[in-house]
């Protein structure tokens, strides 16, 4: 079981490096369509996005994963668990906020939003709101998700992709189950569901005759057949619930759980950062540093060696600042709940 849970930290982290290119690609570096760059660049600018565009998907399958199918009820454990979570976000504001105004002089001059930088799941966070949506349903899910046999998350699993992937992909979509590209509770409780449906049934799938290259196989196509319809005029396809990305969450979770490892500096290094990946996240899209940091409206033009290079350089700089937030905050959380357990304990 160690094993797998390497696997599935190895999924996080990939998980986050492939929104922090994502960003550094699109909003930062501005490696699609851009008239100061070559068909080439731009051409590679537009795989990165379809190469990493399902970071999202995987993030809210990991959720499904692990908490699918688990007897949460709707008690007290529930409702402290949310009211946790929230605390921890707006710690996550806090200091965020704090150590710009004292680390960037120029920062005293930004208009901050100052609901959303106490309250991270406003604006910005899409992710983080959904989330919290999720939480609130999590009980009902999952306890449904428990009922259903093999069989039936089969044809539910069929039936969701069909009708929020298929159908939106062949322009018969209903407004009425729409899920705005991915950007919603509603897209997050899906896979959430798909999530939980691979850890039901990864172990029959697994024992397909040579299923490693079937899931290598479509998980190739999963990125190239999206690129290249794009790449040529036909459509544009970069959404969440597009049946590609999709398809490329599940191959990769399902090729990843099977990682195993020696015990050695690299399962440690994994961990570290799959534990602090949140922190990742919330650092690259708090408002003041994504205006000022992540998204460029005159992105910086190299030749290309010098291009990886800085590419490269700005993903390390983002991953790493998210960590050492997300150790910072996590510290601070951790003082927080001894505070709290110990006043909890005085009688007066």
């Amino acid at each position: 079981m160690k094993e797998r849970f390497l696997g599935l930290d190895l999924y996080r982290v990939l998980a986050i490096l492939m929104i922090t290119i994502l960003h550094v690609n699109y909003q930062h570096c501005g490696l699609i369509n851009n008239p100061t760059l070559s068909t080439g660049v731009c051409a590679t600018g537009l795989f990165i996005e379809y190469l990493c565009f399902a970071g999202v998907n995987c993030f809210a399958m990991l959720s499904g994963y692990f908490m699918g199918g688990m007897g949460v009820k709707y008690d007290w454990n529930w409702a402290k668990r949310i009211a946790l979570f929230w605390f921890k976000m707006v710690l996550f504001g806090v200091v965020l906020y704090l150590s710009i105004v004292l680390l960037i002089p120029q920062a005293r001059d930004y208009s901050f939003d100052y609901l959303s930088t106490f309250l991270p799941f406003k604006g910005f966070y899409w992710y983080i709101n959904a989330y919290f949506g999720l939480m609130i349903f999590m009980p009902l899910v999952n306890k449904s998700l428990q009922a259903c046999s093999d069989r039936a998350l089969l044809v539910v699993s069929g039936i969701l992709f069909i009708l929020f992937s298929i159908f939106p992909l062949l322009g018969i979509e209903s407004k009425t189950l729409g899920v705005l590209g991915g950007y919603s509770l509603s897209w997050l409780l899906i896979c959430y569901i798909y999530g939980y449906v691979v850890k039901r049934l990864a172990n029959n799938v697994l024992n397909i005759k040579k299923v490693n290259l079937i899931l290598i196989i479509i998980l190739i196509l999963s990125v190239l057949v999206p690129f290249t319809i794009d790449f040529c005029g036909l459509r544009w396809m970069q959404f969440y619930n597009s049946p590609f990305c999709v398809l490329e969450a599940v191959c990769l979770m399902l090729l990843l759980i099977q990682v195993k490892m020696a015990h050695s500096w690299l399962i440690k290094l994994i961990a570290f950062i799959s534990a602090n990946s949140l922190g990742v996240y919330l650092f690259q899209n708090y408002p003041y540093i994504w205006d000022n940091y992540v998204f460029r409206i005159n992105p910086v033009v190299y030749p290309p060696f010098k291009m990886v290079c800085y590419f490269i350089f700005v993903v390390v700089v983002l991953e790493f600042l998210g960590v050492l937030l997300n150790l910072i905050v996590e510290k601070i959380y951790k003082h927080s709940a001894k505070i709290c357990t110990y006043w909890g304990k005085i009688k007066f």
